[in-house]
């Protein structure tokens, strides 16, 4: 790990841009029993958080994604308080539990409404379907954003768990997407799950770069794996506390 990637120089600038973060919520550590309180200033929170954060700090437009409208507040709240200069109209919440696909639906297509171009999109701190069901519907603007103005970025985060599932997976009925591996609630059948839904997004991820170029248009679809990230979730993953 030699080289290290310098986001203050090397995120260019994305003055006009429009970008939407899910999985972006600010946690409120006063919540919090013992001693991870004491974490809040050191702790980097979450990814989702401070990708929505950096974004407009470089001038983007940026829909601040949480599961409600109060937790996708507190972010943009913060982002305010931590950056004083940031343009307050830049930073758009945007509530969607992406557990439910008619909410997200309707949010997906209020977007199309609102905006008349999308740059960025970024699935992180989900499983599958919910983000499969939003990009779908955003993928028209996005399309036309990309022949009008190339860069357009579909981010999706994953996890490399999916290395871990047996040989000879597949997705070709409601049933493969369903498998409880062996037991509805263990560690080892939760991992598996969880690894399924990341491969669906690595393989989801493939397909839209290969249709995209197939129909020549520049834009860029990847799924990555974050690595070891020491987030709000790691945090309470090492402290043994609940929240009051």
């Amino acid at each position: 790990m030699d080289n290290k990637w310098d986001i203050i120089a090397e995120i260019p600038d994305l003055t006009g841009k429009v970008a939407i973060v899910t999985g972006a919520k600010y946690i409120d550590y006063s919540r919090w029993k013992g001693t991870i309180a004491d974490h809040k200033s050191s702790s980097p929170q979450g990814i989702g958080y401070h990708i929505a954060h950096q974004l407009a700090i470089k001038g983007a437009k940026v829909y601040v994604g949480a599961r409600n409208r109060e937790k996708s507040q507190n972010a943009i709240d913060e982002m305010l308080q931590s950056t004083p200069s940031l343009v307050h109209e830049r930073l758009v919440p945007l509530a969607m539990d992406l557990n439910d696909f008619q909410q997200v639906q309707s949010t997906a297509r209020g977007i199309l409404e609102r905006e008349e171009r999308l740059d960025i999109l970024v699935n992180n701190a989900t499983r599958f379907l919910g983000p499969y069901l939003f990009t779908t519907e955003l993928l028209p603007l996005l399309k036309m954003t990309a022949r009008q103005a190339p860069g357009v970025r579909i981010v999706n985060v994953s996890s490399r768990v999916h290395l871990a599932l047996p040989t000879g997976v597949q997705f070709s009925s409601l049933d493969d997407f369903n498998q409880d591996f062996g037991s509805e609630d263990d560690h080892q059948s939760n991992r598996l799950r969880y690894g399924l839904s990341k491969l669906a997004m690595v393989l989801f991820s493939k397909e839209i770069q290969r249709r995209a170029n197939e129909e020549g248009i520049p834009m860029v679809a990847t799924s990555m794996h974050p690595g070891g990230v020491r987030t709000d979730i790691s945090v309470r993953g090492m402290i043994d506390s609940r929240i009051s």
